[in-house]
């Protein structure tokens, strides 16, 4: 049984009192070691409660970054004793004073082997950072800014990512060494231009996660503004990160204005390393900061050089790429993502050439040259070259990445003319970190003169000047006639004529060779008397379209020069004031070409050198306007289309064809009954007659007049109610002669 003061214990729940906490203040003591002798860093151990006996705990310093064998802090290893009634105690450690620059260093105090007391374990350990106040005697780094060289103030930049490392600077100044982890900067204004410069050297014994130099507005990092050279962290621009760990000095130019512009405060330099013991070194030296002069560009124009200023291009589009030319202005070289120009006022004609060199060492989108009349980018004035986006005239887009320098003739005039104010380049490649590269070399513009043409006629030759011909039609093709007026090359797509009086009889040829490199849609040769293209005249040789006269439509791509002879007399006669010459390609970038040489035309007797059967039928199709067509001695198939025409078959069996009552209103001449046909098959399926016998059924009406026949229709038959419309007239016949199924085709 227990005694009444054992119980009166037993129910207060007494038993050994629990022994007092030792603590040590944990927050870091941070103070500068001073210059010379020691200063004291005074650390706080104290008890949680107060204690009737005597508590003792040992205590060491260990090294972190600061060290014993550096002479950093003096190594003090000892016992904290708390007599009965204390409860706070100090230690001290004494740090050694230098004028050492160097980065911030660490020691730490650790409290073990406690008696009466328990150690706080959360509270056993605090540092002491040993915070360098040393600088380099030379001022500042040295920085050569456009030849003239000064020293500049190295400071802390980043904020909190600088850890103050190590900061060395030769004694010259013109060099610079990081070690460990941090983030400087030098105050230095510069306006960053497309042709801005940095040029130095690098070197790093011991890698970290960002190590390079850039530029800055500010305090905060700017990774748009910042070179990396070297380094484990994907950061910052990286186009130039090629150093490596065999590499010793390794030396850089970099065109700023490539991957960025405008004023900036500072240049920066960058030896990040955010791990508890950095290591990380960079050192930099031959630090210069440039613009490289843009010289006047050279160009031929019409044989005469002169130099040209370069300008700003395509508004937002130009994002001043770095601009070389040479003092000679010689040759152009664009890097980066940008458009130029240079102020050249020409009048493109469509015989005038650009010849120039081109060469790029790495592909962007749109790499080329062009023309315009203002600052808005053009496609349909600029010959791409290379790069991988679909835009402008492509048709000399055939650079390869494995070309070197490559010659280039553009026929301008074959895509567009008229007055121009510029020549322009692009050197388009819109990524972040661009690396688009064109280059531009001996550039002529001229215009190829157009020699007058050669033709004999009647065995004489002479030589007639070429004009437009067709109107609107012609969109001035590219025209070549070499000094002996001996051939016509026409490229793009234009129609052209020489004045040449002729009375063609039925006894006229012309004789001619024809080639083409590339088929368009009516390529060929003819007469006139007027500007308008004359279809019933014109003898179309090769191309898509069905247009003119195709019985001499026989060429193909697989030809050469090909020789021909025409008749012309067999297909129409009279006086013609021009000779035509078509090369038709209405498409966006036309390359239609045709070649004419050794014309020639005369009179011989045509039916001993006909070569065209009567069996065979010849297509002569009309205009909408009023035509006067003549068939050939051979069958024609003939239609007048719409409007009042006056047709003549001439010899053979000829057709003359109504598709549409809106073709109505014409004169049949020569109406040869029983031997030639009216042809209403496309009319009265239109009309939607399929009967056997359309004078029966009161479709057609024939009715006397004083000189022929007059030919109606009615759209809708004996049973309804339309009236007759008249269709054509045909002369020189009987109403008992026209009145024959026979004559009528349907």
């Amino acid at each position: 049984m227990l005694g009444l003061g054992e119980a009166i214990l037993a129910l207060a729940g007494g038993g050994p009192e629990p022994l007092p906490i030792i603590s040590l203040a944990p927050a870091p003591i941070t103070q500068e070691e001073g210059n010379s002798g020691t200063t004291a860093y005074n650390f706080t151990v104290s008890l949680d409660k107060v204690s009737d006996e005597v508590v003792t705990v040992n205590y060491s310093t260990n090294d972190d970054t600061a060290t014993v064998a550096d002479s950093d802090y003096i190594d003090n290893d000892g016992v904290v004793t708390f007599n009965p009634g204390e409860t706070t105690k100090t230690i001290t450690v004494l740090v050694n004073g230098d004028t050492a620059v160097e980065s911030d260093e660490e020691f730490i105090v650790t409290l073990d082997n406690a008696s009466n007391g328990d150690i706080n374990s959360a509270a056993n350990s605090a540092s002491g950072i040993i915070l360098n106040d040393d600088v380099s005697e030379i001022n500042g780094l040295t920085v050569t800014v456009n030849e003239t060289t000064a020293n500049y103030l190295v400071d802390s930049y980043g904020g909190k990512q600088d850890k103050n490392p190590l900061t060395t600077i030769a004694e010259d100044g013109s060099e610079l060494e990081l070690e460990g982890n941090g983030w400087k900067k030098v105050t230095l204004d510069y306006n960053i231009t497309g042709n801005t410069m940095l040029e130095f050297e690098f070197r790093s014994t011991a890698e970290g996660e960002i190590q390079g130099i850039g530029f800055d507005t500010d305090d905060k990092l700017s990774r748009n503004r910042f070179f990396k050279l070297y380094g484990t962290e994907n950061w910052g621009i990286t186009n130039y990160e090629n150093y490596s760990a065999e590499d010793d000095w390794k030396s850089y130019q970099i065109p700023v204005g490539k991957s960025f512009t405008g004023e900036i405060d500072f240049l920066t330099f960058g030896n990040d390393h955010d791990v508890k013991n950095p290591t990380a070194s960079s050192e930099f030296r031959n630090l210069k900061l440039y613009d490289i002069p843009i010289h006047p560009l050279a160009v031929t124009v019409n044989e005469t050089t002169a130099t040209y200023s370069l300008d700003s291009y395509g508004g937002r589009q130009d994002k001043n790429p770095f601009i070389a030319i040479p003092t000679d202005g010689s040759e152009l070289k664009l890097e980066g993502n940008g458009w130029k120009k240079v102020a050249l006022d020409y009048n493109i004609t469509g015989n005038t050439m650009l010849e120039f060199e081109f060469r790029s060492t790495a592909e962007g989108e749109i790499q080329g040259i062009g023309f315009d009349t203002d600052d808005k980018l053009s496609r349909n004035r600029f010959f791409k070259l290379y790069g991988t986006e679909n835009w402008g005239i492509t048709n000399y887009e055939n650079y390869s990445a494995e070309d070197d320098w490559k010659s280039y003739q553009i026929p301008v005039g074959k895509f567009f003319t008229g007055e121009m104010d510029f020549l322009t380049f692009g050197n388009d490649h819109d990524v972040k970190n661009p690396t688009a590269s064109s280059e531009f070399r001996n550039l002529k513009l001229y215009d190829i003169p157009i020699h007058p043409l050669a033709v004999t006629v009647n065995e004489t030759t002479a030589t007639y000047s070429l004009d437009s011909y067709g109107g609107r039609q012609d969109k001035n093709s590219f025209i070549t006639i070499p000094t002996d007026g001996s051939e016509l090359k026409l490229e793009g797509n234009g129609w052209k004529k020489v004045a040449l009086d002729y009375n063609i009889t039925g006894n006229t040829m012309l004789e001619f060779e024809f080639r083409s490199t590339a088929e368009g849609e009516i390529q060929g040769i003819g007469f006139d008397n007027n500007d308008k293209l004359s279809r019933n005249r014109f003898f179309k040789l090769y191309g898509t379209e069905n247009w003119g006269i195709t019985i001499y439509e026989n060429y193909s791509a697989e030809d050469d020069w090909k020789s021909y002879q025409i008749p012309v007399g067999k297909f129409f006669t009279g006086e013609m004031d021009f000779l035509t010459f078509g090369n038709d390609h209405d498409v966006k970038n036309p390359t239609a070409s045709s070649e004419f040489r050794n014309l020639r035309l005369y009179e011989v007797d045509i039916t001993s050198e006909l070569t065209v059967s009567n069996d065979e039928l010849v297509e002569i199709v009309g205009s909408s306007e009023n035509d006067f067509i003549t068939g050939t001695k051979a069958g024609d198939i003939i239609i007048g289309l719409e409007a009042e025409d006056t047709l003549t078959g001439g010899l053979g069996s000829d057709q003359f064809v109504y598709n549409r009552l809106a073709d109505a209103g014409d004169v049949i001449t020569d109406f040869e009954v029983g031997n030639d046909q009216i042809v209403l098959t496309e009319l009265f399926a239109n009309l939607d007659y399929h009967g056997s016998d359309a004078m029966v059924d009161g479709y057609i009406q024939l009715v006397q007049e004083n000189s022929g026949v007059g030919v109606n229709i009615d759209p809708d038959g004996l049973n309804g109610q339309e009236s007759f419309i008249p269709l054509t007239f045909v002369e020189g016949v009987s109403l008992a002669e026209l009145n024959d199924s026979t004559n009528f085709l349907y």
